[in-house]
């Protein structure tokens, strides 16, 4: 443990830093450096936190979490998705590993959760108002 971390704190703020800058690259297409770097955060943190037990509850909770947050930024009325999805991030993250012992630091999933939350919720937002103007901007010509 260094600086109070464990493996498992370890894996998944890098698998999160892999998933934020991998929405960098979509957002910005031919940017070679983030989505290069996102890959391989993204594969060595799923690597290295599968290679122990897994609680099945925690991955599914972490994966809706992920999958609600960008569907928050669709529409200004679903903006609770996007709060509801890093909150269950948030205790995805938490519920992750089974026992004491490997499981993520409640403190590190809550800055985890909420951080990539709303990362995620303004790449998805940008990206939906940047698609939007395009497509009145090119019905005007």
């Amino acid at each position: 443990m260094i600086l109070g971390w464990n493996h498992s704190d370890a894996m998944t703020l890098l698998m999160l830093a892999g998933v934020v800058l991998l929405a960098v690259e979509a957002n910005r297409p031919g940017a070679l450096v983030p989505g290069a770097t996102g890959l391989l955060a993204l594969l060595l943190g799923i690597h290295g936190l599968a290679s122990t037990p897994l609680h099945p509850a925690g991955v599914a909770a972490a994966l809706a979490g992920l999958l609600m947050i960008p569907l928050g930024a669709l529409r200004p009325a679903l903006r609770w998705l996007s709060v509801a999805g890093s909150a269950l991030l948030a205790g995805g993250l938490y519920g992750l590993k089974s026992g004491a012992e490997g499981r993520v630091h409640l403190a590190w999933a809550l800055l985890a959760g909420v951080t990539v939350g709303y990362g995620l919720w303004w790449l998805a937002a940008v990206a939906w108002l940047a698609r939007r103007n395009k497509r009145t901007l090119s019905s005007t010509r």
